[in-house]
């Protein structure tokens, strides 16, 4: 998954240069989407993200729900950036690793809901509405998810 996240990211910088903003968010969506999966997967590696995982996404939709409220209209699942992020949380605590600090947890919440507000799966069906700042700050943010990886999972 490392080498598909790297070349999603090359693509899409790519992409981005050539003014397909819609398709290099896109892709870049992918990156940061296989970087939370890969840190997860960092914690335990004798187990498969899917079984990691799956049992947790249930967690993270009550977490979702109780810090947003229960009308919040985002479903989460397992491509959905803020619910990886919730999982990974969860799961630094469930293997005792140290909490971020509160400057690590702000920047990182802020990439990820920036990547969340600017990405989804269903982009692909649209047609072209992405804004030159969307790009850049999507792309500052995997860049940033991608730059502070072992950060993650350590």
């Amino acid at each position: 998954m490392y080498l598909a996240a790297e070349c999603r990211y090359r693509e899409g910088r790519f992409l981005l240069e050539q003014g397909k903003l819609d398709a290099g968010i896109y892709l870049l969506g992918y990156v940061a989407e296989m970087t939370l999966k890969l840190a997860y997967c960092r914690l335990d590696p004798t187990l498969s993200f899917q079984q990691l995982v799956m049992s947790r996404l249930s967690v993270a939709e009550s977490r979702w729900r109780a810090i947003y409220g229960r009308g919040a209209g985002t479903r989460l699942d397992l491509h959905n950036p803020v619910a990886l992020l919730i999982i990974l949380e969860d799961g630094r605590s469930l293997f005792g690793l140290s909490s971020l600090t509160a400057e690590e947890t702000r920047l990182i919440n802020s990439y990820v809901f920036t990547i969340h507000d600017n990405w989804m799966v269903g982009m692909r069906y649209r047609g072209h509405h992405a804004t030159v700042q969307e790009a850049d700050a999507v792309l500052v943010a995997v860049e940033w998810l991608r730059d502070n990886y072992q950060l993650l999972w350590k």
